[in-house]
């Protein structure tokens, strides 16, 4: 996980670019990741979506 932070490297660094690819709107560059992933935009979607609902619920 630290890799993946701080070295934007290791297996799960992928999925944070995706997610930040997301929230940068850089749909071009998302849908390249996704396909690289080999996963559906829809899961995307729909994964960003409950990752947004999770923060929400968070009360700072």
């Amino acid at each position: 996980m630290i890799d993946t932070l701080l070295q934007h490297e290791g297996a799960l660094y992928p999925f944070l670019n995706l997610a930040q690819l997301y929230e940068q709107q850089r749909w071009d560059d998302a849908n390249i990741v996704i396909a690289h992933l080999n996963i559906s935009e829809d899961i995307v979607i729909k994964m960003m979506g409950d990752a947004i609902q999770w923060t929400d619920e968070f009360q700072l």
